[in-house]
């Protein structure tokens, strides 16, 4: 009897898992259930096809449910709405959006890779048309619909995270007035304090105007049709004709317990480096589960799309008998905003508080990305924080113009081989003036780390 592999998401988790279940055992069933209408898209270029940087949202759909069991023999139903898991009988409880129908689909091996959801605030109004969070291509396009129907002048930003710092960017390129407010002490806060001054001064000098330290606690319809927000620590009301609320999110994780999956200190699935999770036969992948941070060993959640990928494709190895292990993440991501790149690896002084590093050196320093005489030569600022006792390389912050951040890719592997600062300073990088000082502001960077 063909064995049957069921996965419940059918974004970069899910086809990740369904694609390498197939490679490893072509006769395999596999079969995907979506809850809504796409699959397989690249959610981060969602902000930049809102901005017009991509002209058509077709452009981020990697393919098809047709195009899967065409080419791949994935069955994967769209509309579908997996509603209960039981374990025990090894079977799914679905409901057909369309019609409402319910029925049951059993499984041998289950593959959870729902991902999350946007951080709602509870405040009253944020049903009002005009009112948007960003997660799904559907949301891009419902924004990038509103804009071009209403022709909105003004948009106030919730949140100062990647997605809304992108968001922000996306807006400015469409003339739109821009307004941040976030609940902390800074943008970014990803990064540590000195990068994300940077970022704020980025968005100033691009006309943005930022409110810290700043909450929303209502939006109502105002008399002329606009949007008044009432914001508590700022400048207590803010008029604009659409909002964009992006606070974050947070994992799927309700389906799971309906199996009686455990779930992680940080509100994720609680999986292992097989992406098995504490109840037989069922694996997790993507942003509803937690994954093992390298440097501090200890799980985390931070929802990223090279993670989902990579662990969507141990997850469908694995439950097609295989016997793949992941190391685990480092948390590696970048961003453009307007001029600048922001890139980090690793941890930053904020996480050190919850690792048994008790005694580290910082070290920052700002050096051109190219030989100083060659024309359009641009400041970058590299952040490093380093085991005291060892050297060890424990992560990375870059913050420099176009072209500079990718640097990131090499703190990177230098943590995952748990290089030290003595190991980068005696690395043979690549020198000609249009790429770099003669002397690489990587190399510069460990040297005086190792002086500190």
């Amino acid at each position: 009897m063909t064995q049957k592999i069921v996965i419940i998401g059918g974004d970069a988790a899910g086809m990740s898992a369904a694609s390498k279940a197939k490679r490893v055992r072509p006769e395999l069933d596999v079969i995907v259930f979506e809850k809504g209408p796409h699959i397989s898209y690249a959610a981060c270029g969602i902000p930049y096809y809102v901005s017009g940087v991509v002209e058509d949202w077709k452009n981020l759909v990697i393919f098809t449910p047709e195009q899967a069991l065409q080419k791949r023999n994935i069955k994967v139903h769209i509309f579908h709405e997996v509603l209960s898991i039981d374990s025990e009988k090894r079977q799914l409880t679905v409901r057909k959006i369309e019609t409402n129908e319910i029925f049951t689909e059993s499984y041998d091996k289950c593959i959870i890779a729902v991902g999350a959801r946007p951080r709602v605030p509870q405040i009253p109004g944020m049903d009002l048309s005009g009112v948007f969070m960003l997660r799904s291509i559907q949301d891009g396009i419902d924004i990038k619909t509103f804009i071009e129907v209403n022709q909105p002048k003004s948009v106030v930003v919730v949140g100062g995270g990647y997605i809304g710092l992108e968001m922000v960017e996306a807006f400015r390129r469409l003339n739109l007035d821009v307004t941040v407010i976030e609940q902390l002490d800074r943008v970014l806060v990803s990064v540590d304090a000195e990068i994300a001054t940077i970022v704020e001064e980025e968005l100033h000098k691009n006309d943005v105007k930022i409110y810290l330290r700043s909450t929303i606690t209502g939006i109502k319809r105002d008399k002329d049709g606009s949007l008044a927000l009432d914001v508590a620590g700022g400048p207590g009301k803010i008029n604009a004709d659409m909002v964009l609320v992006s606070i974050g999110v947070q994992a799927n994780t309700e389906l799971a317990k309906t199996a009686g999956v455990r779930l992680g200190k940080r509100g994720g699935i609680r999986i292992n480096e097989k992406m098995e999770t504490t109840v037989n036969n069922i694996y997790a992948a993507g942003d509803c589960a937690e994954y093992k941070h390298i440097v501090s060993g200890r799980n985390t959640y931070i929802p990223l799309a090279p993670a989902a990928n990579k662990g969507g494709r141990i997850a469908g190895e694995n439950a097609a008998g295989g016997n793949a292990v992941f190391p685990g993440i480092l948390g590696t991501s970048i961003t453009k905003i307007f001029d600048l790149e922001v890139a980090r690896t690793g941890l930053s002084y904020r996480d050190l508080s919850e690792t048994v590093y008790s005694k580290v050196k910082q070290v920052s320093i700002t050096e051109k990305n190219r030989a100083r005489y060659y024309p359009d030569a641009q400041e970058l600022t590299i952040r490093l924080i380093a085991e005291q006792r060892t050297n060890r390389l424990l992560g990375a912050q870059i913050i420099g113009g176009l072209g500079t951040g990718k640097k990131i890719d090499l703190f990177a592997l230098a943590i995952m081989k748990n290089m030290t600062l003595d190991d980068l300073q005696n690395l043979d990088l690549a020198y000609a003036p249009p790429f770099s000082p003669v002397y690489d502001p990587i190399l510069l960077a460990a040297n005086v780390g190792l002086k500190s």
